[in-house]
């Protein structure tokens, strides 16, 4: 598990960050979940084995940090995400994010629009 320190609410982001082809695949549990204990299992599946796959716990939930200076909005959510992309310097990426919704596509999308990036609930095609 690596973490990224963010400045702002003072924190540590924590995800896994599995090696692979690009594009990256980013997978959001929805809010209350831990991407890092809900989708292991799917990503040794062999149609994903060989993508590059990120398992990010947000901010208050799995293994990541809880701050008491953090709102836990889906926009304070989508600013720590596209943190976290620009600290990994990923420019074309696939986010899976089934339980989000469309408020949570358009919140991330807005903020950190990627190349190949898949629409709608369930992420599209790996």
């Amino acid at each position: 598990m690596r973490c990224l320190w963010l400045e702002h609410p003072g924190a540590y982001l924590r995800y896994h960050d599995l090696p692979g082809e690009p594009p990256a695949c980013m997978y959001l549990p929805g809010l209350g979940g831990a991407a890092s204990g809900s989708f292991p299992s799917l990503v040794a599946q062999p149609a994903l084995l060989g993508r590059r796959s990120l398992l990010v716990d947000l901010l208050g939930f799995g293994f990541s940090d809880r701050p008491e200076a953090f709102a836990y909005t889906l926009e304070d959510h989508a600013h720590t995400l596209a943190a976290l992309l620009d600290h990994l310097g990923l420019a074309a990426l696939r986010r899976l994010r089934p339980q989000l919704g469309r408020v949570g596509r358009d919140r991330t999308g807005d903020l950190a629009p990627r190349p190949g990036d898949a629409a709608g609930a369930g992420g599209g095609k790996p």
